[in-house]
């Protein structure tokens, strides 16, 4: 079929539910790296840069005690660029980082970053991320 997706996970998902005979390694898009970009957020009372907003939210919050908190970069439509004015984020894309997927073994799921993919596994997958662990569970009829 032809459709067309904005996130990765949504084609993995579409293939294993509508097209289960075709592969994800099948796929030209999703053999292609993840380009994930890379934020720095700065503290718009001092100096201080940091690599989340949540860091940078406990420095303001801490050293800077009752001073506003930038706004938010998830706001729903983005937030608005108004020119002359300093960007309200107080944030920068600082670059991008190339990561290739990490496929889980037991489904179709497949993940950025190998922590998300182990996260995924040990919810899902318990009985059998034991045992590629090489720890047995006393579970019936394994």
């Amino acid at each position: 079929c032809m459709l067309g997706f904005k996130r990765r996970g949504m084609l993995v998902n579409h293939l294993a539910n509508r097209h289960p005979d075709i592969t994800p390694e099948s796929v030209p898009e999703l053999n292609l790296p993840i380009l994930k970009t890379t934020r720095d957020y700065y503290c718009q009372y001092c100096e201080k840069i940091y690599k989340s907003s949540s860091k940078r939210k406990a420095h303001i919050l801490k050293n800077h005690p009752g001073l506003e908190l930038p706004m938010s970069n998830r706001q729903k439509g983005g937030v608005p660029d108004i020119p002359g004015l300093p960007n309200p984020t107080f944030s920068q894309t600082v670059g991008s980082i190339t990561t290739t997927p990490h496929g889980c073994q037991w489904c179709h799921k497949q993940y950025a970053s190998k922590a998300k993919l182990l996260q995924h596994q040990r919810k899902n997958h318990p009985k059998y991320e034991m045992c590629a662990q090489g720890n047995v569970p006393d579970i019936p009829g394994l």
